[in-house]
């Protein structure tokens, strides 16, 4: 009995460290959800040992898989053109994964792998905001009329989370062409696209 306390004690440690970085990101699954998969991981995982006896206890195992695959569905959302949850989806299920390794008794390796999950989650962002500044993709606006839209164009650009490094226009025959030069993470391009698409004065754009 001692033991098990311990493992569902470590599940609680180790879950709020993962739900820690999600809930200063202000995610859909924050510490107490991450807490609560980590800790019916390791239980499960503990009853099934224990009904098992001789048998195989993987089923039990195998079974949570399937159940966290379905949780995790759930916080992925399409958001403005793009996909967004998928990370969350991942921790959660990665979760369970450390839940299960606590509840057969690795401990080292549920412990390592709290620590690179939750490195990863901390760091990597600072990477991919680096990686976004390098992404730039040239814009070639056709506008109707031929009134300036200039700053109308720049402001779809910067509300998409993009950073605008040229534009430039050019007017004939009743309609004017805008060339932008954008970098940006590729989920904010998605999302300018859709927003250049819906927009009444653009006639069309490659």
């Amino acid at each position: 009995m001692e033991e098990e306390l311990v493992k569902m004690l470590l599940a609680v440690v180790l879950g709020g460290a993962i739900g820690f970085e999600r809930e200063l990101r202000e995610k859909a699954a924050g510490i107490r959800t991450i807490v609560l998969i980590t800790l019916a991981s390791t239980l499960f995982t503990l009853t099934s040992i224990e009904i098992a006896g001789d048998s195989d206890p993987g089923r039990v195992a195998a079974q949570i898989v399937t159940g966290v695959g379905f949780l995790g569905g759930g916080v992925i959302l399409k958001e403005r053109g793009s996909i967004v949850g998928i990370t969350t989806a991942a921790t959660i299920w990665m979760a369970a994964a450390v839940g299960v390794a606590i509840g057969i008794g690795e401990y080292a390796v549920a412990t390592a792998t709290t620590a690179v999950a939750f490195s990863v989650l901390l760091a990597l962002p600072l990477l991919e905001r680096r990686i976004a500044t390098l992404s730039s993709q040239r814009y070639r606006i056709t506008c109707s009329g031929e009134s300036s839209h200039r700053d109308e164009v720049r402001a779809l650009f910067t509300d998409s989370g993009l950073k605008v490094r040229r534009i430039v226009q050019t007017k004939s025959d009743r309609q004017s062409r805008i060339e932008v030069d954008a970098s940006g993470r590729p989920t904010s391009h998605q999302a300018v696209r859709l927003v250049l698409f819906k927009t009444d004065f653009i006639k069309d754009f490659r």
